[in-house]
């Protein structure tokens, strides 16, 4: 049995044996009264979660997804034209042999609606990391089974409600979106008041991103070891799970567009070309893999959208993806990519992955997949909810990183930052990769502000920009210094950069050229951008990154070969 982070980080990092040892506070929270704590904070957690919700369904019902006639029809199908909370509010009032008047009547539905808000919220607090998978999603799949259980079927039930029938499509939409944002409001203020995980997940293996909260006086970089990750029995059915979750969605858009198109980052914004420049002097730590010895290598560079289908831009905000394809590369390949030149590392504008594990991201792939055929307007409800709830959480220093994988801010997609957000081997060490822009004319790009032209807007932004401009971007690593405050095993974990920060290691320059023209839409086509196109030195690591080995391999060429393309590696740039 492989021996534990802890163990390992003793006997690679220096210093480390001054804070390992003391894993008390939230790690250790076991008993009555700490589940009674924790149930407190997701009971006040519930009360917060329930007014951003109202706030967000009623624009929704005045401004967003309803008109007059499905406000009218909503109407129609409430008993005596009253919400649930009204409406038991009411019968209670009856019960005791007492009439109220309209205003004790809001008045009385207003408090058992937050009271109904806080009782799930609390028991979400108590159980949050004492249970498997309950905060999935960051408890947008809880929020998704209030709302399946409560909205669409107990209140029917009950008498609280219409039939479900009865309400027009946009009732259930509001539905489903407000309670996508009371789960991730919940999480957010929950992680905030009680800590970031509660007591130790049962997911993640033991030792894994539960730190202390000790940090070393003096910080060294822990050493790559083949037993750094920490393999479950069942991971592979996990994995076969995933791919046969994305090939679902890939049939949906098959149908959809007449082609198979890619399961995630389907949406190009511009096919790149130009050269990465490794720096000169890196001192021995940063001097490892591709970035050993100071020189240029040909780069392709794909930019998109996260989704697995074609959003309007205008609509629908999701995160962005930069993905380099560098050529040329030599040294010891990953298995089943012996013989090729060509080194991938896919990125994404959030500094994680929005799930800790595979298992968990399985969960969540599951629900995003029966989603995708939902309409866009549904979608452009959950993702301007998302934006807002998101950025109220910014105004208090907080941040969701499921709110932001739903609605990301309206940026310019050159103008951002790109994160591998998983770890991967860096020669002898281990760390995290990130792309940022660092030239002024970016950096006005993001001041300026950003409103998407069309439909494809983010692409349009990036053509017109690169028909005159050229575009300079620094690329950084953060080596991880200890195992437990930088695990490998969660992907959901952000490293602290104040006791590792990003150190510059190379130069992406992008020349002004034409991004997306016909002859690079059919480039597009041909490429695929893959975690497991790698050197040994940079093997991903993680579960997350262990099924996406696979996964993006077994979907990839799923789809050049169902679209009749070639499957195989450029071994120059002249070949593109």
């Amino acid at each position: 049995m492989p021996k534990s982070a802890r163990d390992r980080a003793n006997a690679t990092s220096a210093g480390s044996a001054a804070w390992t040892g003391g894993r008390a506070g939230r790690n250790s929270r076991h008993s009555s009264a700490d589940i009674v704590l924790d149930a407190l904070a997701g009971a006040a957690a519930g009360v917060a979660a329930v007014w951003v919700m109202d706030r967000i369904d009623w624009f929704n019902f005045r401004r967003g997804l309803d008109n007059r006639r499905t406000r009218q029809q909503t109407r129609q199908a409430r008993p005596g034209g009253m919400d649930p909370a009204q409406v038991l509010a009411a019968e209670t009032a009856d019960q005791a042999g007492r009439a109220l008047t309209r205003r004790q009547r809001d008045a009385a539905g207003l408090i058992v609606h937050y009271g109904l808000g806080m009782v799930p919220a609390a028991l979400y607090g108590a159980l949050r990391g004492r249970v498997a998978y309950l905060d999935a999603g960051r408890c947008s799949l809880f929020g998704l089974g209030l709302f399946l259980i409560k909205d669409e079927g107990m209140n029917a039930a009950l008498g609280l409600s219409g039939r479900p029938q009865d309400y027009p499509w946009t009732a259930h939409a509001r539905g489903l979106v407000a309670h996508l944002a009371y789960g991730l409001v919940t999480d957010a203020l929950c992680r905030a008041i009680s800590g970031s995980s509660g007591v130790r997940d049962a997911r993640l293996p033991a030792g894994r991103g539960f730190a202390s909260g000790h940090p070393k006086a003096k910080p060294s970089f822990v050493r790559y070891r083949d037993d750094v990750e920490e393999v479950e029995p069942d991971e592979q059915e996990t994995f076969d799970r995933i791919i046969e979750a994305m090939a679902g969605g890939g049939r949906v858009t098959r149908e959809r567009y007449g082609r198979s198109v890619r399961t995630s980052h389907a949406k190009a914004h511009g096919i790149l070309k130009g050269e990465l420049r490794v720096l000169e002097n890196l001192p021995p730590e940063l001097r490892q893999g591709l970035f050993a010895e100071a020189r240029t290598y040909p780069v392709v560079v794909r930019l998109s959208h996260v989704p697995g289908e074609f959003l309007d831009d205008r609509r629908v905000s999701t995160p962005r993806g930069m993905s380099l394809k560098i050529i040329g590369v030599e040294g010891e390949m990953l298995p089943g990519h012996q013989e090729e030149v060509t080194q991938d590392w896919v990125l994404d504008t959030g500094k994680v992955f929005i799930a800790p594990t595979a298992k968990v991201f399985l969960a969540q792939i599951t629900a995003t997949e029966m989603a995708m055929p939902l309409p866009e307007g549904v979608k452009q409800a959950v993702s301007a909810t998302s934006r807002a709830a998101n950025a109220a959480l910014n105004a208090v220093g907080l941040d969701s990183a499921n709110l932001d994988f739903y609605g990301h801010p309206f940026n310019h997609p050159l103008a951002e930052a790109y994160y591998s957000q998983c770890p991967f081997r860096y020669g002898d060490y281990i760390a995290k990769l990130r792309v940022r822009p660092d030239m002024p004319r970016l950096h006005e790009l993001l001041q300026a502000g950003f409103t998407p032209a069309d439909e494809d807007g983010l692409r349009t932004a990036v053509v017109e920009y690169f028909r005159d401009n050229p575009a300079e971007y620094e690329v950084a690593i953060q080596l991880c210094t200890d195992l437990e405050r930088m695990p490998v095993e969660n992907a959901n974990a952000e490293w602290p950069e104040d006791e590792s920060p990003y150190r510059p290691v190379a130069r992406l320059i992008l020349p002004p050229q034409e991004a997306f023209d016909a002859r690079r839409q059919a480039l597009d086509e041909e490429l695929l951008f893959c975690p497991s196109h790698s050197l040994a030195a940079h093997r991903p690591l993680g579960s997350i990154m262990r099924a996406r080995l696979k996964a993006y391999e077994v979907r990839g060429n799923a789809r050049r070969q169902e679209n009749g393309r070639s499957i195989r590696e450029p071994r120059s740039i002249e070949e593109l």
